[in-house]
């Protein structure tokens, strides 16, 4: 639930106008293929960029430390707000979607205004743009994910590991290859080490890889979403493409 709700609060068209049912209603044209405003942010934009880039998209690009400086700036939000943040993440997709997406970014006119036809036409220099945000967008959604996810764990008694610095938000500062100073790491690392000396370096590698496990299966998880695989979704589009009939 919280992954699916963290990721919509970060995709733009779902917190989309009611009057056009969020940009289902506008048709845009990209490399002249037709699919609603919607869909072009919901999937065109990720699957054009997996079949432009397969290289980029599989090769590491959702690395962690890339939003290392945002990642720790929302942690300290998220532990002086706590689910206050939900609301501040919407109004900034929010904010994003009438500013950049509703309205064209580079042109600075309103999406209707350019309408020939009945259909906007997406130029190559406005895709790269989405393609930026939509990357970047899912990179932080990834990451605040794994910030409230570490509040709930460790708002649980579960045991005194997960307060000796293998916690989620310790691996912005993990080195690209492990080493024996891995369990170290973390900001309660040293006072874990001086108390536990002789058991550290186990328990903390081995929750170190459950946390990467996890960490991967989150972001699946929002990759699906993105790409717009979730079964009312499907219906929706395929009402909308037998022209709202009921069957």
């Amino acid at each position: 639930y919280l992954i699916n709700l963290i990721g919509d609060l970060h995709q733009p068209m779902h917190l989309g106008l009611a009057a056009d049912e969020m940009g289902r209603n506008l048709t845009v044209m990209f490399r002249g293929k037709k699919s609603s405003l919607y869909d072009f942010w919901d999937r065109e934009l990720t699957q054009l960029t997996i079949q432009g880039s397969p290289g980029f998209w599989w090769g590491g690009w959702t690395h962690v430390k890339r939003s290392h400086v945002e990642y720790h700036r929302d942690g300290e939000n998220w532990k002086r707000d706590g689910v206050v943040s939900f609301d501040k993440w919407a109004e900034e997709s929010a904010k994003y979607l009438c500013d950049n997406v509703y309205t064209n970014p580079i042109s600075g006119r309103k999406l209707e205004e350019g309408l020939v036809n009945g259909v906007f036409r997406i130029d190559e220099n406005l895709y790269e743009l989405w393609q930026r945000e939509m990357l970047s967008k899912m990179l932080v959604a990834g990451a605040r994910v794994a910030i409230v996810l570490n509040a709930v764990l460790h708002n649980r008694d579960a045991g005194q590991a997960l307060h000796s610095g293998s916690a989620i938000q310790d691996l912005e500062d993990e080195p690209d290859s492990m080493t024996p100073q891995v369990a170290h790491l973390g900001r309660q690392g040293d006072s874990a080490h001086a108390v536990h000396s002789g058991q550290v370096g186990p328990v903390a590698a081995a929750m170190n890889l459950g946390i990467f496990v996890t960490v991967g299966l989150i972001f699946l998880q929002v990759m699906r979403m993105w790409q717009g695989r979730d079964a009312v979704t499907k219906a929706n589009r395929a009402k909308h493409q037998d022209g709202g009939k009921g069957t």
